[in-house]
């Protein structure tokens, strides 16, 4: 068996991939464009980039795909639309630290969906950690309190991002034990490119002119978090177990708040920073408590 390099090993590739979605919120605070021209071109190009590998092999995988099944991943790309734009959004209102660690709470959401609709049970260790990471979301809202309306409104569309995202996970979910991951990405993709560029024709939203740095940070925000970070993600889930990533994903805020420190000077707030860990931290004993439960069912 050939032994495995630097490059090849599954933790690497977590590495690789938490350091490529960090720069996520850094190329959107880059670009001088409006918000939903960025999420729009964040979706329409990493779908065109898709498009020659759907081209030689993704248009056969679709085959035979039950209607229901397509609805389902037409409804996820409708999501994942609405999550890019109110997303985005935020970070031109608030700080990228809280914009980022607001946003991560989307697996609190998945879950009390699942409680609320599916009637799933939840357990008190589980209920404990949502708790903790609610509590630290409100800390966060209330340092950001001070800094006026339109912080608390970027606060809040954050928070509406991670709601549209977990409706995304879990309407996904389905779907992908029927679709393969290139088909299923484009569709999503492609989706919500669609409903970001009526909105931008709906609000008469400036497309082109930009400056043209704005042009590389656009390019750059497909390929990087998009493509290449989510991609490592989904790669490495077929060596590591989903907690693992799960766990790593929490990465993200701290790498993306280190990088507004360095580029944009921003440093949280006392308030917002013990808020911030304990979202982690109750984000953190959530994907365990969720992994110890697979364990015992499994």
């Amino acid at each position: 068996m050939r032994e495995r390099t630097l490059w090849t090993r599954p933790y690497f590739g977590v590495l690789l991939g938490v350091v490529a979605v960090s720069f996520a919120a850094i190329f959107i605070r880059l670009c001088q464009a409006p918000p939903l021209a960025v999420a729009f071109y964040r979706m329409a190009l990493a779908a065109v980039v898709l498009l020659p590998l759907m081209v030689h092999r993704g248009w056969s995988q679709l085959a035979g795909l039950r209607k229901a099944a397509l609805a389902r991943a037409l409804l996820a790309g409708l999501f994942l639309g609405i999550h890019m734009g109110v997303w985005v959004s935020s970070l031109y209102f608030t700080s990228v630290a809280s914009s980022v660690i607001l946003v991560s709470t989307q697996s609190i959401f998945a879950i009390l969906f699942s409680h609320l609709v599916i009637k799933e049970k939840v357990s008190g260790g589980v209920l404990l950690a949502v708790l903790i990471a609610l509590a630290g979301s409100v800390l966060i809202g209330g340092s950001d309190m001070s800094l006026g309306r339109e912080t608390l409104l970027g606060d809040g569309l954050a928070l509406a991002g991670a709601l549209m995202a977990a409706l995304y996970m879990v309407t996904g979910r389905r779907v992908r034990q029927e679709l393969p991951l290139l088909p299923y990405v484009f569709l999503v993709y492609s989706t919500a490119a669609v409903l970001l560029g009526i909105c931008c024709l709906v609000f008469r939203v400036k497309m082109t002119g930009y400056p043209g740095q704005t042009y590389l940070w656009l390019v750059l925000l497909a390929l990087v978090p998009t493509l290449v970070g989510h991609t490592l993600f989904n790669w490495t889930l077929k060596y590591l177990p989903a907690y693992v990533i799960g766990v790593s994903l929490l990465g993200e805020p701290i790498g993306s708040t280190v990088l507004a420190y360095f580029v944009f000077g921003e440093v949280p707030a006392l308030l917002a920073f013990v808020g911030g860990v304990m979202v982690l931290g109750g984000l953190y004993l959530l994907v365990r408590k969720e992994e110890a439960v697979k364990r015992v069912v499994g």
